[in-house]
Formats: C-alpha cells, sequence, structure tokens
C-alpha cells in the first residue's frame, strides 16, 4: 500500500493538494485535523497563538494507526495531510510532499483565513526557514518538493503521479 503524507506550513496548499491528488490517485485522505480531533490529540490551547498544542509523537502513533486500518481494509493507498504529518515514520511512509509558496502570497493566504499578526509572522518565520523541509529531511523521508505558489496544475498532478508509482518500485527492491 502506498502511503503519501503532504505537509507544510500553514496556508501552502496542503488541502487543495490532497484533494486533486485523491481525485487523480483514487486514494482516500486523512485529514490532520480529524485525526487530532478523533484521537483527542490537542493537549491544550494556546490563547496567544491561538491554536491547539499537539504532542508530535502523538500524532505520528495515530497516523500510523490509521495506515495499519488501512492496509486491513486492503485500500491501494492513503493521502496524510497536515503540517505534522512528515513526523509520521519514513518506514511508514513512501513519499512526503512539502508544499511551499513565496512568502508574499503565504502572507495574503494567512490574512484572508483571518490570521492573527502573531501567527502570520510565525507561520512566514517557519516558510522562510523551511521547517517543515528541513525536518522532513530530517526524518530521512523521500522528498519532493510541490512549489504553490501560482497553484497546482495537471503538470504538477503529473509530476507527483509518476513519483508516486516510481517510489511503489523501489519499495519492492
Amino acid at each position: 500500500m502506498k502511503v503519501i503524507v503532504i505537509t507544510g506550513t500553514p496556508g501552502t496548499g496542503k488541502t487543495f493538494l490532497a484533494k486533486r491528488l485523491s481525485r487523480l490517485l483514487e486514494f482516500p485522505i486523512i485529514s490532520g485535523a480529524a485525526l487530532i480531533k478523533r484521537f483527542n490529540l490537542a493537549e491544550k490551547f494556546d490563547r496567544k497563538r491561538k491554536t491547539y498544542v499537539v504532542d508530535e509523537k502523538k500524532f505520528a502513533r495515530a497516523a500510523q494507526q490509521e495506515i495499519k486500518k488501512a492496509q486491513r481494509a486492503h485500500l491501494r493507498g492513503i493521502i496524510i495531510e497536515s503540517h505534522l504529518s512528515h513526523e509520521i515514520p519514513r518506514q511508514s511512509v513512501g513519499l512526503c510532499l512539502v508544499t511551499m509558496c513565496d512568502v508574499k502570497v503565504l502572507h495574503a493566504r494567512l490574512k484572508k483565513r483571518g490570521y492573527g499578526k502573531e501567527k502570520i509572522k510565525e507561520n512566514l518565520e517557519a516558510e522562510i526557514f523551511q521547517v517543515c523541509l528541513e525536518e522532513a529531511r530530517a526524518k530521512n523521508h523521500r522528498v519532493a518538493v510541490i512549489n504553490t505558489t501560482q497553484g497546482i496544475n495537471n503538470t504538477v498532478l503529473s509530476s507527483i503521479d509518476s513519483l508516486v508509482w516510481k517510489s511503489a518500485k523501489k519499495q519492492k527492491h
């Protein structure tokens, strides 16, 4: 079974990419937000940042349970989408897609979502320093960077499709 994780700074297009890929590959999506709710992973609410704090290791364990559940259901593959999805251990993941975009575009997207100044600043810094990409690489994931500044076109989807099936061949050897 193929497991694709999509990670990236909030606002870079993870959910949009997951939906497009899901239609193309016919893989179900497991949303990180849904996973956090289902497994009650929110430990506390950070009032200053206006966000829930989630233990990354607990998130990874919950995601691995969902992967096992998908394997038992004999699914061909799944997509896990979250800014924490790169925390899932490498041996459980076939391909890690990291969404990135221009910081000016990201700023506009986050502002449109109604994020406060502090949260926008924090996310812009995460994007500038490529936090999700560096963490995914540190976990030795097979990484592909997807620039979403101009959106996601069919050429990008086709390239990802090739990577998914190429990674499946490598896993068999």
